[in-house]
Formats: C-alpha cells, structure tokens, sequence
C-alpha cells in the first residue's frame, strides 16, 4: 500500500473559548466567526482544524486573520474535547467519540442546524442555510 505525504485538507475548525466549542466548516468561515473585539478581550484559547494543527490568530484592522502553524497536536485537540465531555458539553447529542474531532465537529454543526431559531417554514429555512449541516461526515 502506498502512502502520500500531501497532508490531510481539513474538513473542520474548531474553535475554542470561554469554555465553548465553535465549529466552522473553513478557515474563511472561522475567521469571520471570531469576531475581532473578542480575539481583543482574550476570550478565544485556541484554534485546531480536524486534523490536529493549531492555527494562530490576530486582528488587522477589523479583520480576523488565522493562520496554520506547523505545530500539530492531535492529542491536545482530543483533550480539550474531552474535557469539555466530562463538562457535559456534548451531553444533548447522545453518545459520541470524543476522540474523533470530525465526528464531534459534525455532532455539533448537526445539533446546531436542527436546532436553529427562529424556525422558518421549510423552503426558507434551506435557502439561508441551506439541506444539510455545514459540517457532515
């Protein structure tokens, strides 16, 4: 079998802060999440895609900039997860393996999407956010 060493394209972000999980389905999308005035008052920890790097992120302007660093760290993602697990975080999606950042990332962007208010008659609601969650499997 042959192996590649192009590395994994992310599938999600995940942002930490506060004591909360983000996810975003693109550095694009989780830059424009992360508001600068928070990034500002220090209230994000951390920033991993799926696969385990860290990103670094700063203001310019009035701009969120997030950038991947060479650091990966996969068991640093896992931990964050589970501790927020142990924190009942994930307690309204049933069982889930916390070990897999994709799998929780899907859990909560599903979660998110079903649960969105206010409730739009069905058409509307996937013009604006379209059929599915924005994280999937």
């Amino acid at each position: 079998m042959q192996t590649s060493n192009v590395p994994e394209e992310p599938r999600a972000f995940l942002i930490f802060g506060g004591g909360d999980l983000q996810v975003e389905p693109d550095r694009s999308a989780a830059a424009g999440f992360m508001e600068p005035v928070d990034i500002e008052n220090g209230e994000y920890d951390a920033v991993f895609d799926n696969t385990g790097r860290h990103y670094r992120f700063w203001v310019v302007g009035k701009a969120t900039k997030l950038e991947a660093t060479d650091e990966i760290d996969l068991e640093a993602l896992r931990w964050r997860l589970r501790t927020l697990a142990d924190q009942g975080a994930f307690r309204d999606f049933g069982p889930l393996e916390v070990d897999d950042p994709l799998l929780v990332a899907a859990a909560v962007s599903r979660w998110e999407w079903e649960h969105r208010w206010p409730r739009r008659p069905l058409w509307l609601s996937r013009r604006l956010h379209g059929a599915q969650p924005r994280i999937t499997l």
